[in-house]
């Protein structure tokens, strides 16, 4: 949950203000509305309510369910996620839609509302671990439909607006001339367009790297290491811009503001450095 945009309240389009409490669900601020109301509260089931999520000028409500399934021969607990849309501009006054079921989590919307984007996982009995997928779901005639999917393993994304940057670490083996065979690690850091559906760039780095932050002119990755820290240009559309900066890392979460980074070194304190230091394009 901590990616997604799932929330509560929200802030809508057009100036509204979503807010769960008691099993209701408040609109603040209807300027316009056909009910003439400023203020309006609706009955919602509050049957497994995770949140909120804000699309457009309209909110959907966010339910999920724990089951346990038999995957394997073993019991796992499971979770099932639906919505219902809540039409705040319908004819009338703001209506709640029916609940429906989505493949995953719902972690976002697209710029224009008429896309989410939602994670989904499954046991994958023969490598024995969580295979993931991000999905872009459309809802023709409000029935949810898969259009796209990117499958990842272990990996890690960042939703960027209609895009999305996701970090794939691929293994592979090779020989040497004397019989010995050799593990090896790369790093695919991926720049997907989820609206046209479609692979922007994508960047190679040696060995395993971790992906800590993504905006939309960088990337921060992460790996063990003298330089550690390595940063990705995306406004740079040859592909070529990455940089290596001379800093240990610990794993833990960097914070930006602006043009400045601030990197936890555990109990080395904090480093920050600025964008600018390390000669990037802009």
């Amino acid at each position: 949950y901590k990616q997604s945009d799932i929330s509560n309240p929200v802030m809508l389009e057009g100036g509204v203000f979503a807010l769960y409490a008691n099993w209701r669900v408040h609109l603040i601020g209807l300027p316009g509305n056909p009910a003439g109301i400023d203020t309006m509260s609706l009955d919602v089931s509050p049957h497994h309510y995770r949140g909120l999520l804000a699309s457009g000028e309209d909110v959907y409500l966010v339910y999920r369910e724990r089951i346990t399934e038999f995957i394997g021969g073993r019991g796992m607990s499971v979770s099932h996620y639906s919505v219902a849309l809540i039409d705040v501009d319908a004819k009338g006054g703001p209506v709640v839609h029916e609940e429906v079921r989505v493949p995953g989590l719902p972690m976002g919307m697209s710029e224009d509302g008429s896309l989410m984007f939602t994670l989904s996982s499954w046991f994958n009995g023969g490598q024995n671990e969580w295979d993931q997928a991000l999905n872009v779901v459309s809802f023709p005639d409000g029935i949810p439909t898969v259009t796209w999917a990117v499958e990842m393993k272990r990996d890690e994304f960042r939703l960027l607006g209609d895009t999305a940057v996701i970090s794939r670490i691929l293994t592979d083996k090779a020989i040497d001339e004397e019989g010995t065979e050799w593990e090896f690690m790369t790093t695919f850091v991926i720049h997907v367009d989820l609206v046209r559906q479609s692979v922007k760039w994508v960047y190679v780095i040696d060995g395993p790297a971790a992906l800590m932050y993504a905006g939309e002119d960088l990337v921060f990755m992460s790996r063990p290491g003298i330089e550690g820290a390595i940063l990705i240009d995306l406004l740079d559309h040859a592909g070529t811009a990455i940089s290596c900066i001379p800093l240990p890392w610990y794993g833990y979460p960097v914070e930006r503001e602006g043009n400045t980074f601030h990197v936890p070194l555990g109990n080395m304190g904090v480093q920050t450095f600025w964008i600018k230091e390390i000669q990037l394009p802009w």
